[in-house]
Parts: structure tokens; C-alpha cells; sequence
């Protein structure tokens, strides 16, 4: 359902929808399907799902039956906390870890659904030019293509009084400097392995499935997961661009610790062009990428359907923010190297736009001077866009729940203390995988192989889609400018 758990944060209720007038005068407004707590006294909300990597502690309980409670003692609470949520604290809001829930605000609304917002201020939706495979095939920044409506990122705090905008650090400072390379290895292992117990617990009776490639990433979840003594199985949807490697060793690692592995195949047949037009109009056409193709098809219905259970999907982009992932590719925190990086925003004056309001927030920051601008584009703009629409449009399912298990700030500042170079190469998730399954060993990642990649037939398909899509948007100039680079890809 289109809009089904959206809340929206206004002067008064919206019809139709669950409300509550909170001790800052506004009224939180809600649908069923969505997950909303709310202190006795009305001063705090916790919005999504949300579990602890401590042991015995309860988000939820301690927003409603701690005694004493009070913002600062939430927030120092929080830096252990993980899941897709939104805190309301007295007049402000704030983000998870890495914004996997997105926020838009206007001066009359606050909303984590850009498309309900636009409905209540009657705006017409806007088509943005986005292809899979062109960068970016996302909308980023702190702007949208409506007026006056803005996008929070995750080092910002939305003050409801104010209708202003400030910032936080994104990594609270923990003691962990004095770790050796072995004690944090160990220590990230079992306090995610916690996490894992907590998550479990969370979303008892429902079917763990950990989507599964031949990287580093998601075996690093399968590892830690076997170390915690979780319940699981693991799961890849085939797709167009799938890598034989993507195709192989989910099997083999699945294999190896006795677990089920769903390979879900994609039948061209069952394609519905409608439900494109839902995935579509539920994030406002902000990101064109793989899951769009997976709703369109049907596919985790599908293996929702095979598993014959609610499932939880245990995905991983969030590890990505510790991997050094844009280094390479912006030497300076400028326009003209965010440009060089995203080159279709030179083609769109609202992308420009906002990636010029996100500058220049970003430059006057002075609260996350420790992380490097590299890190600081992958969280805010691919993590805090890119990956926060892709979790919104999991919200179209029934009984299919998306998760960034490893979405904390503790467990992410953890993951920020290993050598910078191991981090860049990945060494650290292969160290944590080698320690959680030493089982796994002989099973070769994606990158030892020969005959990992994309078949050269399903690259030439795709670079042909691509030109097509270049030719009616940009014209024969556009595609000079693809064939020179020009246009990412």
C-alpha cells in the first residue's frame, strides 16, 4: 500500500490516521502498519523498529517505564541502538545511525513519506530523470523537486519549534582507541552478535533471511550471525546484472553451515508494469535501481511465498560507510568534485541545487570533524538518500521487513577504528568472518575468482539500455558525452 507507514507531524491530525498530541503541541499522526511509541508524559516518540546491542535493554521500554527519563539520557541510550526509527525528543527529531528512515519537512509538515507530504500541500508529482546504471540513479542532497520541502540527513536535527535545522555527531566519541587489531575484531564479533540475539527477539516468529552475494559484506552478516546462534537461512534474487559469483557462493557458504538458501529466479512473464507506477509514486521517483525491478516482478513476494513466513531481510549497505567506498574519487569537498562523482547532476538544476545546499551545510559543520570527506559523502548523500528511499520502498510489502543489522553507532565507531587501509581493501570483514566462521575459509570470495563477474552477453544488454536511455534523454550530445565518460555508468 502506497503510503501505508507513513506518519506525518503537523498542528493538528490528519484524517484517516492513528494520532496524538505530544507535550510540544504538534499531533503525531499515524497509520496502523507502522510501529509507534510514546512516552506517558507525551515528551518521546520512538518511530520504526528499533532494538539494542546490550544485553536485557528494550528501546521501547525504556522510552515508556524508565523513571526520570529525559532527552540526554535517551540519546547516550541511543549511540547503542539499531534498526530503521525516528526519535521525537521534546521538540526535536532525530535519525538512526545512518538515516535509513527518511525524513522531508516543510514548514506545515514533517513526514517519512515525501509522497504523503505532497498530497497534503497539494503538490502535482514530478517525474526526475533517473536510469540504473547512470550516476546518480538517485535524487541527492538536503533538496527536493518540491517547493519548500527539504530532506533531514543523518547529522541533522530538525527542531520542531524553530523550523531549524541543526547539527550532530554522527560518532559519538566511545573508548575504544586503546583496542588492539585482535580485541576489536573480537569486541565488533560479539557486541553485533548481541545485536543479532536482541534482533531476533524483536521479530520472534518471524523467518531470518540474510541476502546473500560473494562479497564481503553479507558474509560478514552469515558469520557473525552463526557465531550469535541465530536462526537463519539466506536468500539472492536473480537479476540482469547478476554476477556468476552472486549465482555460486551463496550456495556454498549456505551449504557449509546447514542452512536453506532461496535462489528466486526472475520470470519475465510475470512482470506488472502497474506496480512500477506504485513503486514510483510511493518515494516520489527518487531512486531507480534493482529493487524496483524485484517489486516490479514480484520477486520477494515470491520467496515469501517459498519460505510459506513473514520474513526479515538482513542486508548490508551500511558496512560501506567504514570502507573508505568514494576515496578514490573526491580529492576535495567541492562541487565540481561531487560533480566528477555524480555527473548527471550537472544535467538538473534541482539536483545541483541541492547538492549545493548539502556543501555548504557540510563545510560550516563543525560537529564531525574526525570523518573524512569521503566517509562523510557515503553517509550523508548514498547512505542518508540512496539507501534511505531503498528501505522506504520496502514498505509497499506485507510481511517482508528490511533491516541494516549493523545500522549503530557503537558498531559502526567500531568498524571506523580499524587501519584505514585494511578498511579500504575490506582486510577487516574478512578478519571478523575469519573469527565468527573459521568454516568459511576455503570458500573463495567474489573477488578470487576468474569467472565472477557479468557475463560479457548481460553487459553488452545493458550497456545497450543505457545507450537507448541517453539518446531520448539527452540526444546524440549526451551520448558523446557517455562514450567520453562523461555521463558515469
Amino acid at each position: 500500500m502506497v503510503n501505508g507507514k507513513s506518519f506525518v507531524l503537523a498542528d493538528q491530525a490528519i484524517p484517516d490516521m492513528n494520532s496524538v498530541q505530544l507535550d510540544n503541541k504538534l499531533v503525531l499522526s499515524w497509520y496502523d502498519g507502522l510501529s509507534v511509541t510514546v512516552s506517558d508524559n507525551k515528551k518521546y516518540a520512538l518511530i520504526g523498529e528499533c532494538w539494542s546491542i546490550k544485553a536485557d535493554e528494550d528501546p521501547v521500554r525504556i522510552i515508556t517505564e524508565t523513571l526520570d527519563i529525559n532527552t540526554e539520557m535517551i540519546l547516550e541510550r541511543e549511540n547503542y541502538w539499531c534498526g530503521r526509527y525516528v526519535l521525537i525528543l521534546e521538540d526535536r527529531v532525530y535519525m538512526d545511525a545512518a538515516g535509513t528512515m527518511s525524513i522531508f519537512y516543510h514548514n506545515k509538515f514533517l513526514s517519512n513519506s515525501l509522497n504523503l507530504l505532497r498530497e497534503l500541500l497539494g503538490y502535482e508529482l514530478k517525474q526526475e530523470k533517473l536510469f540504473d546504471g547512470l550516476s546518480p540513479d538517485f535524487v541527492p542532497g538536503i533538496g527536493t523537486q518540491y517547493p519548500g520541502v527539504k530532506r533531514l540527513l543523518p547529522s541533522q536535527i530538525y527542531d520542531c519549534g524553530n523550523k531549524t535545522v541543526s547539527s550532530r555527531a554522527l560518532l559519538p566519541e566511545f573508548p575504544t582507541e586503546y583496542l588492539s587489531d585482535e580485541e576489536r575484531v573480537r569486541a565488533f564479533a560479539e557486541e553485533f552478535a548481541q545485536g543479532l540475539k536482541n534482533l531476533d527477539s524483536y521479530f520472534a516468529g518471524r523467518t531470518k533471511l540474510i541476502t546473500c552475494t560473494g562479497g564481503r559484506d553479507s558474509r560478514t552478516v552469515l558469520a557473525v550471525s552463526e557465531f550469535a546462534g541465530l536462526d537463519f537461512g539466506t536468500t539472492t534474487l536473480e537479476h540482469d546484472a547478476i554476477s556468476n559469483s552472486d549465482v555460486s557462493i551463496p550456495l556454498r557458504l549456505s551449504s557449509a553451515l546447514g542452512r536453506k538458501h532461496y535462489y528466486i529466479k526472475r520470470d519475465k512473464k510475470q512482470l506488472l508494469r502497474s506496480r512500477f507506477d506504485d513503486f514510483d509514486r510511493h518515494i516520489c521517483n527518487y531512486e531507480k535501481g534493482a529493487d524496483r525491478d524485484f517489486y516490479g516482478y514480484g520477486q520477494f513476494e515470491k520467496l515469501r511465498e517459498e519460505v510459506g513466513n513473514d520474513i526479515v531481510l538482513l542486508r548490508g549497505s551500511v558496512w560501506g560507510i567504514a570502507t573508505e567506498y568514494y576515496t578514490k574519487d573526491i580529492a576535495s569537498l567541492s562541487y565540481d568534485s561531487l560533480s566528477e562523482l555524480f555527473p548527471l547532476i550537472r544535467h538538473n538544476p534541482i539536483y545541483q541545487a541541492s547538492v549545493k545546499d548539502w556543501l555548504d551545510y557540510a563545510v560550516h559543520d563543525t560537529k564531525n570533524p574526525l570523518i573524512n570527506l569521503a566517509d562523510r559523502v557515503f553517509w550523508e548523500l548514498r547512505e542518508g538518500c540512496w539507501l534511505s528511499t531503498i528501505e522506504e520502498t520496502f514498505d509497499l510489502y506485507e510481511g517482508i521487513t528490511s533491516v541494516q543489522p549493523i545500522n549503530c553507532r557503537r558498531l559502526i565507531s567500531l568498524l571506523m577504528g580499524f587501519d584505514v587501509d585494511d578498511r579500504a581493501k575490506k582486510i577487516h570483514e574478512e578478519k571478523i568472518t575469519e573469527y565468527a566462521a573459521p568454516q568459511l575459509r576455503e570458500i573463495p570470495y567474489d573477488y578470487q575468482l576468474d569467472n565472477g563477474g557479468i557475463s560479457r552477453g548481460k553487459q553488452i544488454e545493458g550497456y545497450v539500455k543505457k545507450t537507448v536511455w541517453v539518446l531520448q534523454n539527452f540526444g546524440p550530445g549526451g551520448l558523446i558525452r557517455l562514450i567520453k565518460g562523461k555521463l558515469g555508468g
